[in-house]
């Protein structure tokens, strides 16, 4: 066997092998093991040689193991390297292999598949030996241990479905013997074992092993399946358990796999019912798609590099599929990572008292994995040279060290020897196992997931079908050429709002026997509502969530419809994986063409032409689409109470309650508009005066209002202000407050300022919230929440919907009731508008919802428009304009406003955090300002694009406020200016920014030329830079 290049031999006189001839026990290590093969063997090996090609010329170089053996003595090999330094190890009782005295996750199913592999080699060298069996049945022993580890957790991984909540995270240290949790210092929220895990146990059971023996077991993985699907919104501490929480593209990575490998898995194999098929949500894999792929090439927010990524690009998950994006990984690991001992984990990952980082050989076996897999056989010889010096002996076989270290005495990089870690050893024996071609590629990637999915090639015929709410309505639609059916002719097909089937989805893998519910009560996404649903024997579709009246008060806005089926189109179109097609349904109600029919009736029409840009749809009866449709199929505990009929559910709201007076709510408030133009004139006035005049008046002259006033934006502003008087509890004419603003909320059509109130009273939240923010926070931006002039929330993490729900309806509700509502929009329109133009967001790293308002009112009020009073779409329109234009400087060379504008939005210029990291790290400084401190020890650790020292620079330069922010700015550019075009520059040691403007005498409407020469007088006269050749210096 091979151990260094002075042990190297080529024969197998030292080795330990265990021959599985009958004579000897499989158990037992066999000393003298090269001696005779029986003619069986000699026949397997034939057989053999036609399915994994040998290498006769192969050389003690090529490999970790003996060369010059024929298969079965390499069988014979691996079997006894595999009892001596995995096996040998493993727990009696659980079946766990521990590191040191815990188990690690990560390690065991690593360790599973490394036997699972070798099993394969057996199978074929060998049937009747008994060994593959052995092997195979370790492999589940471990793979079911880690299941039984997990079922112990039931009630923390319930928990966790619900509050993501770390405390409630499943502990993935455990003790070998019983599984329980160890090391309770350890950081255990780490998503990435039991992504890990799901993936790897999808793989097994998909070549044909049995690892899940019941249906409550089912129940069990299909929670973990809902535990790690949010993983592109969940902090968690990554590959290796340290640092601080923060959303991670390694796990969100295997996670991608993970659900891919899941997805329509029957765990019960070829032999399973639909009760034992895993349901993965497709709209979740989406954005931990779309996610994943926004956040590299960079690990973190504070790791721009990392060397987990290996198995995010790489060996396993092979979820990047863009082979520039994998250069540009491979690139930065090779280049910021890669030692002459292995890679580095990440940038400044050193031990206390160390003056360099270690390096950890397994992830150069990672990486020669990922080379086989993808066929770049060149590559194995730059990281083979590099392992084998560092492989020693250990019981007579190949070991590689567990990390290597720097000596405190020589400063040397020294191997950190002794016995090795188990899931070192199983990668090594893995990898050795594919270079020698026992093992091919494929047999480990059973469901060939290699290649992540993608839409089908020139993208799929989407499929829709026109529902009208009735027949009288059917008729009204055909005068305009529009062929509808009603619910009731497409008797066959069960018509529901998707947040039905949310309901019920809820019971998708409960088992109450072990306190478990189903699927976590999330709104389904568009290509969940773009299949057919097979429940209880019925087939169900359902609406999709812009056109659900139960949603949000966008749904009410014509034009805005008109663009979300766009919209949903071009999603469909750019994300659909399937050979099935996409079907979804639009229901026409009367609701929808109330003001401005002409938006939608112009979709409409599009539709039936049977193209929209480059984009193949077909508009047909229901019945004609189903059979090509996408359909799935879910078994529920209980269906026999499902109640099918829903057409209630889908008819527009009408007056229920007599009761429900003032005067019959204005006779429903008047929803039948004639001239929508006269509505919004009608209520263009702005809510702070509303407000204001509803503050100002007496109990009774309030209700005064409330009767009399035809305005409906003074009747919910007034009920609001009441409420706020008396309680929401509080009756009018013997109806409670808050049931008279939800009945103004469901029946008002085109007041926006009332619907907005409403809204923000009820608690309403628009669903697409936290994938907004995800959107956001995943291209480089921090978000801020709050009402201008008022503190601002920072967030510069994901969130879930309740968490961001809260911060609204208590922070800004707080500070301006109207802003719970407008923020929420600002929000949606906003991250819409950074992946559609990203360029009109250079320079801005934190999204500042609540200054942009005030701008945008300001802006707007110039015109003698109140934002308040915008329908959605008008409001989206008029921030992508302005978010456009604010990126051009004003032709009137207002430098005030312009300043103002760019501090407001927090626009800074090209490089400018770069250069102020370049300052800081050349010179011994220190930056004050109001409070915050930037000092030279604030860019150590860090690249200048890492996030983290880019949110320390915006946080700086937030404490001067947005009259000074942008001359801070300009300010520290004549100061990088100055040090960079002189090097013997040296400023003073504490840098007073706001007393030097003061000094300066600069002023907010100066130009950029006048500044920058009163800040250079300034440097001179007051002796705030100990310049050398200071003339030379501004000369230049």
């Amino acid at each position: 066997y091979f151990i260094q290049s002075n042990l190297r031999v080529g024969n197998m006189a030292a080795a330990k092998v265990l021959p599985h001839s009958s004579q000897h026990s499989p158990l037992k290590p066999d000393l003298n093991p090269a001696g005779s093969l029986n003619s069986r063997r000699k026949s397997q090996d034939v057989m053999l040689e036609n399915t994994i090609p040998e290498d006769e010329n192969a050389s003690a170089d090529d490999s970790f193991s003996p060369a010059g053996m024929s298969s079965t003595e390499l069988g014979d090999f691996f079997y006894s390297w595999v009892h001596a330094h995995l096996i040998s190890r493993q727990s009696g009782a659980l079946g766990l292999f521990p590191r040191a005295s815990a188990a690690h996750v990560t390690d065991n199913v690593y360790t599973a598949v490394t036997l699972w592999g070798l099993s394969k080699v057996y199978g074929r060298i060998c049937v009747g030996s008994g060994r593959s069996i052995e092997l195979q049945q370790t492999a589940i022993k471990t793979m079911r241990a880690i299941l039984r580890c997990f079922t112990m957790q039931l009630d923390c991984l319930e928990k966790f479905k619900v509050e993501k909540n770390p405390s409630f995270c499943l502990k993935v240290k455990l003790d070998p013997e019983t599984g329980e949790q160890v090391a309770t210092s350890y950081n255990h929220m780490q998503l990435q074992p039991v992504s890990l895990f799901l993936f790897y146990l999808s793989q097994m059971i998909h070549s044909g092993l049995t690892l899940i023996y019941t249906l409550q077991e089912c129940h069990i993985i299909q929670n973990l399946v809902y535990y790690v699907e949010r993983a592109y919104r969940i902090r968690d501490y990554g590959m290796w358990g340290i640092g601080q929480p923060e959303l991670s593209a390694t796990s969100v990575g295997i996670t991608v796999a993970a659900l891919q490998a899941c997805d329509g898995l029957n765990l019960f194999g070829k032999r399973g019912s639909y009760e034992s098929v895993l349901f993965v949500d497709p709209d979740a894999l989406y954005r931990n798609m779309d996610i994943l792929q926004n956040m590299l090439p960079r690990e973190s927010k504070s790791k721009d590099v990392d060397a987990a990524l290996i198995t995010t690009k790489g060996f396993p998950a092979f979820v990047v599929g863009d082979p520039k994006l994998c250069g540009a990984i491979e690139g930065n690991l090779n280049a910021e990572l890669l030692g002459s001992h292995g890679y580095k984990r990440f940038i400044g990952d050193k031990e206390e008292g160390s003056s360099d980082e270690n390096q950890y050989p397994f992830l150069l076996l990672l990486q020669m994995i990922t080379c086989i897999f993808e066929g770049k056989l060149d590559q194995l010889p730059e990281y083979r040279s590099l392992i084998q010096p560092l492989l020693y002996d250990h019981e007579g076989f190949p070991a590689i060290p567990q990390h290597c270290s720097f000596d405190s005495d020589s400063g040397d990089l020294v191997a950190v020897k002794g016995r090795p870690i188990v899931v070192s050893q199983a990668l090594l024996i893995l990898t050795d196992l594919l270079q020698r071609k026992l093992v091919h590629p494929s047999e480990l990637d059973n469901r060939k997931l290699k290649v992540p999915r993608h839409h089908a090639e020139g993208g799929s015929v989407i499929q829709i079908s026109l529902l009208s709410e009735s027949m009288s309505f059917q008729g009204l639609l055909s005068t305009y050429g529009i062929t509808t059916q009603t619910p009731n002719q497409v008797e066959s097909v069960y018509v529901w709002p998707s947040a039905k089937l949310v309901d019920l989805l809820y019971y998708h893998g409960s088992d109450p026997s072990l306190g478990l519910s189903g699927r976590p009560k999330r709104p389904l996404g568009a290509l969940c509502t773009s299949r057919l649903w097979s429940i209880g024997g019925k087939t169900v579709m359902c609406v999709p969530l812009f056109l659900d009246k139960q949603d949000f008060y966008i749904s009410k806005d014509e034009s805005y419809i008109a663009d979300s089926i766009k919209t949903h189109l071009k999603f469909l179109s750019a994300n659909w994986w399937h050979r099935e097609r996409p079907t979804f349904i639009i229901l026409l109600t009367p609701g929808l063409f109330k003001t401005n029919s002409k938006p939608l009736l112009s979709v409409l029409n599009l539709l039936q032409s049977g193209s929209y840009k480059n984009i193949s749809l077909k508009v047909a009866k229901l019945q004609e689409l189903m059979p090509v449709a996408r359909k799935i199929e879910v078994q529920l505990q209980e269906t026999a109470d499902i109640d099918f009929n829903t057409n209630r559910i889908l008819a527009s709201p009408t007056l229920t309650r007599k009761s429900l007076s003032i005067r019959n709510i204005k006779s429903a408030v008047s929803t039948a508009v004639e001239d929508p133009l006269l509505k919004r004139n009608e209520v263009n006035q702005d809510y702070e005066s509303l407000a204001a005049r509803c503050r100002g008046v007496s109990d009774d002259d309030l209700l005064l209002l409330i009767k009399s006033e035809p305005s409906s934006s003074i009747n919910v502003i007034s009920l609001v202000e009441m409420a706020n008087r008396k309680g929401g509890d509080h009756r009018i004419d013997g109806e409670k407050i808050d049931n008279l603003v939800a009945f103004y909320y469901r029946t008002i059509e085109n007041d926006w300022l009332a619907l907005r109130c409403a809204a923000a009273y009820l608690g309403k939240t628009v669903d697409s919230l936290a994938p907004s923010l995800s959107t956001i926070l995943v291209n480089g931006r921090g978000l801020s929440l709050g009402v201008h002039g008022h503190p601002q929330i920072e967030i510069t993490d994901p969130m879930t919907p309740r968490e961001l729900e809260s911060i609204l309806h208590t922070s800004v509700r707080a500070q301006n009731i109207l802003h719970v509502s407008l923020q929420q929009e600002f929000l949606i329109y906003l991250s819409q508008a950074l992946v559609d133009y990203p360029w009109c967001f250079k320079g801005i790293y934190v999204v500042r919802i609540g200054p942009l308002i005030h701008i945008l009112q300001t802006s707007l009020a110039k015109r003698k428009v109140f934002i308040e009073n915008l329908s959605p779409n008008a409001l989206k329109q008029e921030i992508r304009k302005f978010m456009k234009s604010s990126t051009e400087f004003p032709e009137d060379g207002n430098w005030q406003e312009q300043r103002l504008v760019s501090s407001m939005l927090g626009r800074a210029p090209d490089n400018f955090h770069a250069r102020v990291w370049t300052l800081i790290k050349h010179q011994a400084i220190e930056f004050v300002g109001n409070g915050e401190v930037l000092r030279s020890g604030d860019g150590k650790n860090c690249k200048p694009s890492s996030a983290s020292f880019i949110m320390k620079v915006e946080r700086f330069l937030d404490k001067f406020g947005a009259e000074y922010r942008y001359l801070v700015i300009e300010l520290f550019n004549i100061l990088v200016c100055t040090a960079e075009r002189n090097d013997a520059v040296n400023f003073v040691e504490k840098f007073d920014l706001m007393e030097f403007m003061r000094v300066s005498g600069v002023l907010v409407d100066d130009s950029a030329e006048t500044v920058s020469k009163k800040f250079l007088n300034c440097l001179i006269k007051n002796e705030y830079g100990k310049l050398v050749d200071i003339s030379e210096c501004i000369l230049s």
